[in-house]
């Protein structure tokens, strides 16, 4: 009886210890390099990417654990372009010549003095394949983003990055209608940064001459190498429950240069700082999928599927947790004689809706969705849409 008690003491002593280090290392992830999470207009359709999903390309970017039960998709190109505040207003004021006009500028912030806007292309280096318990791909993402607090304190940012992803996945059949999916994904990734902290007189100059930002501005270079990991649980494919975690290990080490032009021309003098390690935080996620049978509706209907998810778990012991509820999503997408898909969402605290098309070698999708930027539910929202085209084979 002694000797069992010690040994259950020793059980909780060794959980506590568990815990406690997921807390630190939450906390100490709280700076940590950002992961790359590529434009999908889809998955931004239905509320983000869901864990327990597996029906397409972004599977890649979700749970390799769904390479397993994917049909075999390979995509040669796509083009996914969001637009977030008022990208179009500021166009205007380029086009008008605007731009040169603080006060113009002034316009473009909200009451509270705040802007953020941002431009983010994935593509056109988009080709992957999933299928028959493999996936791989390589990607490319631009993006440049403007994050005002105050007309004082401006945060302008320009980017590059390069992903290449690879893994694989095992089914074990438990029965004729159990099945668990495993699977794991090694990725790789360059990421190329020009931050630069301004004013409106600076973000006047910058809007009428971005090129300006090659000189002026320092010049990040971040690699890494990390590991995806997932598992799917199916009940005749109609009923699945998963598990992801994103980057679970991914180091990076960057470096910082004085410029990119003195980067280009000798990058040796131009460094400033580094290499300077880091680690990118790991996203756990749990989701729910069902497909159910349609009966006499799928005359009609190709398939009908429902999402809910649970996202980046582990926040919630980070130093500054979000609200809770700006964790969770959920998902629809109905589909007409396999052409046509109706997409609704919900996701930090806003709705999401869109549709798209399959047109044989190539499919078209657009998403209108919120994001919080905050720490709570209405903080700071901003409202985005994206446009995406892909061309594959199946």
């Amino acid at each position: 009886m002694w000797g069992s008690r010690v040994n259950d003491m020793k059980t909780i002593q060794r959980v506590f210890l568990l815990l406690s280090l997921i807390v630190l290392a939450s906390t100490a992830w709280a700076q940590a390099p950002r992961a790359i999470r590529m434009p999908d207009p889809r998955a931004a359709a239905m509320g983000g990417r869901h864990v327990a999903l597996a029906d397409d390309i972004g599977v890649l970017f979700s749970n390799p654990a769904g390479f397993a039960a994917q049909r075999s998709i390979l995509n040669i190109s796509g083009l996914a372009a969001q637009a977030s505040g008022p990208v179009f207003d500021i166009a205007g004021l380029l086009i008008s010549g605007s731009a040169a006009d603080p006060n113009a500028i002034i316009g473009l912030f909200d009451e509270t003095s705040r802007l953020y806007t941002k431009a983010d292309i994935g593509g056109p280096i988009a080709f992957g394949y999933v299928g028959d318990g493999l996936g791989f791909g390589f990607f490319n993402r631009s993006l440049m983003e403007v994050n005002a607090a105050s007309l004082v304190q401006i945060d302008v940012e320009a980017g590059e990055e390069i992903l290449l992803v690879g893994g694989y996945a095992h089914r074990f059949k438990m029965s004729k209608a159990l099945s668990l999916d495993l699977g794991v994904m090694p990725k790789g990734f360059i990421r190329l940064e020009i931050p630069y902290s301004t004013n409106i007189l600076g973000l006047s100059a910058v809007i009428q001459n971005l090129p300006v930002l090659l000189d002026m501005a320092p010049f990040s270079m971040t690699t890494g190498i990390g590991l995806d990991a997932g598992m799917r649980f199916s009940v005749l494919d109609v009923f699945t429950f998963a598990v992801a975690a994103q980057d679970a290990y991914t180091p990076t080490f960057s470096s910082l240069y004085s410029s990119f032009n003195a980067f280009r021309a000798t990058p040796n003098a131009a460094l400033l700082s580094g290499p300077v390690m880091g680690l990118v935080p790991c996203d756990l996620s749990a989701g729910f999928y069902i497909n159910p049978p349609l009966g006499r509706l799928g005359r009609y209907i190709s398939s009908m599927e429902f999402m809910l998810d649970y996202s980046d778990i582990l926040s919630l012991w980070s130093l500054m947790p979000p609200n809770p509820l700006l964790l969770f999503s959920a998902g629809t997408e109905v589909t007409l004689h396999d052409i046509f898909h109706i997409r609704g969402g919900w996701n930090q605290g806003t709705f999401a809706a869109g549709f798209g098309m399959d047109l044989t070698l190539f499919s078209l999708d657009i998403a209108m969705f919120g994001s919080e930027l905050g720490r709570d539910l209405g903080d700071r929202t901003e409202y985005n849409l994206m446009i995406g085209l892909n061309f594959d084979l199946m």
